[in-house]
């Protein structure tokens, strides 16, 4: 049996390691935990409408993160003054050297990230929205996502990849669970499967390329005491 990695957490204490600028914040802790959702992301900046970061994560400098997301930040203004393109919602752009994703919010905001050169462009639409949710609970930044309410789950896996465990960050310990099925017509790299908990909650399970797991918002309610774990 496999423990599915913690990217955001691991993320997180990379994140740190570099000389900060400027104090941590309540949005430090949520970039670097997008920025571990997201293979191959060094850093990453939520910035406003005039490209002022107001906070960063990521094993990149201050000024190197705070410059490029500034910059992204105009041209994504620029590109939604031209009304054929209505706003957009999302830039990707590969350069020579690193690769960038610009993610627009709500009230003129945007979060910036910086890939590594041969970073996937297959951006976690989950990581997202668990994250512009809880910029939404922290700051009313953000947008409600239509579908889903994505949320951020531990899986214990087997060799098969099939999941045996589950656990959320309420959890005292994992929930054993039965696999009723798979989940078909996902992207490229990812594995979902419908499960029943427990607790008798039925939820589906995603795992994403880069490691992390999500399942759908029906797993936030289950508040049910009745978990055990897999032996």
């Amino acid at each position: 049996m496999k423990p599915a990695a913690s990217p955001g957490l691991r993320r997180r204490s990379r994140a740190s390691a570099l000389p900060r600028d400027t104090d941590i914040t309540a949005f430090t802790a949520l970039l670097a935990e997008l920025l571990g959702r997201i293979p191959g992301a060094r850093g990453a900046a939520l910035v406003d409408r005039d490209g002022e970061s107001i906070d960063y994560a990521g094993n990149l400098s201050p000024f190197d993160v705070k410059i490029a997301a500034a910059h992204w930040q105009i041209i994504l203004a620029e590109l939604a003054a031209v009304p054929i393109l209505r706003a957009p919602r999302q830039l990707v752009v590969r350069a020579e050297k690193k690769s960038f994703l610009l993610r627009a919010l709500s009230d003129g905001y945007s979060v910036v990230i910086v890939l590594a050169t041969r970073a996937g462009f297959a951006p976690s639409t989950r990581g997202f929205s668990v994250f512009e949710r809880a910029l939404l609970r922290e700051a009313g930044i953000g947008r409600p996502q239509t579908g889903p309410a994505w949320s951020p789950v531990d899986v214990e896996y087997d060799a098969r990849g099939r999941p045996r465990t589950l656990s959320t960050r309420n959890d005292a310990e994992p929930q054993a669970l039965e696999v009723l099925g798979a989940v078909m017509g996902l992207d490229r790299g990812e594995r979902g499967f419908r499960v029943r908990l427990a607790s008798g909650v039925e939820t589906t399970v995603v795992r994403e390329p880069g490691g992390a797991w999500y399942a759908d918002e029906l797993i936030e309610r289950s508040a049910s005491p009745a978990k055990t774990s897999a032996k």
